[in-house]
């Protein structure tokens, strides 16, 4: 109740004290200097078009976990996988603790991740020079999974363990999460089914010669493999994932 008055007796129980306020401001200070100066932008976080924090990536939590000297452990603590359904879910739990006395913990996250997740349930394949969606196969994805659910409870738990909340954010774990929950716009989405280049429907660009890609407009590079066929270095393009037979 605003203006209420707190009796004597309840503030002298509570545990906090003039030290640790002082303390507590101090690491907060640390904590923003460090992050100002010592955290690099696209690398150890990232600003997600969309979102009101930053995303904390996992190099950043790293060093964040030598700078307050912390420990971790990790540990698997649900899994399903169904191969008659195609589906499979793993979840971790990692749990931070001080180097200097290992028995206390000051943190710890459970994060997931599955085989359901818009940017694992489906993969492109090429069949007769037509691109087609197919579902990903989970035998096939089985180590991403895991990984990305250790990287999840990571992080998680670092940004816990130093108070590093009002920093940062997990809740979308790169740009393409982004794009695929909606919060990034997709000014030039490629369609879900795209045919393969062929000459018919390619030009070359006026300046450099190259082929232009038929999904972006931009001029096509140069393939690393060569085509069986032709014994040449297919163009190609990058960006949209499009191929154009390149001739002798």
């Amino acid at each position: 109740m605003s203006g209420a008055i707190i009796p004597a007796d309840f503030v002298s129980s509570l545990p906090a004290t003039r030290a640790d306020l002082e303390y507590l401001s101090e690491q907060r200070k640390m904590l923003r200097e460090f992050v100002s100066k010592e955290l690099i932008r696209d690398s150890d976080f990232g600003v997600i078009p969309g979102t009101k924090k930053a995303t904390l990536y996992k190099p950043g939590a790293e060093k964040l976990k030598v700078l307050f000297k912390l420990g971790f452990n990790t540990v698997l603590t649900r899994e399903t996988i169904n191969a008659k359904e195609n589906f499979a879910m793993f979840t971790y739990k990692t749990q931070v603790y001080r180097l200097d006395d290992q028995s206390m913990i000051v943190g710890e996250c459970e994060a997931s991740c599955n085989s359901q997740e818009k940017k694992y349930r489906e993969r492109s394949v090429w069949i007769n020079n037509q691109r087609h969606m197919e579902a990903t196969p989970i035998f096939d994805i089985m180590n991403t999974l895991q990984k990305m659910a250790q990287k999840r409870a990571f992080v998680g738990a670092i940004i816990i363990s130093v108070g590093a909340s009002d920093f940062f954010t997990q809740d979308i774990d790169d740009p393409d999460d982004g794009k695929q929950l909606g919060t990034v716009p997709q000014t030039n989405a490629e369609p879900a089914a795209v045919p393969r280049a062929t000459n018919a429907h390619s030009v070359n660009d006026a300046q450099t010669g190259s082929p232009v890609c038929p999904g972006c407009g931009q001029p096509m590079g140069i393939s690393k493999f060569v085509n069986k066929n032709t014994g040449l270095q297919d163009h190609y393009c990058f960006k949209c994932k499009i191929t154009r037979e390149k001739k002798a």
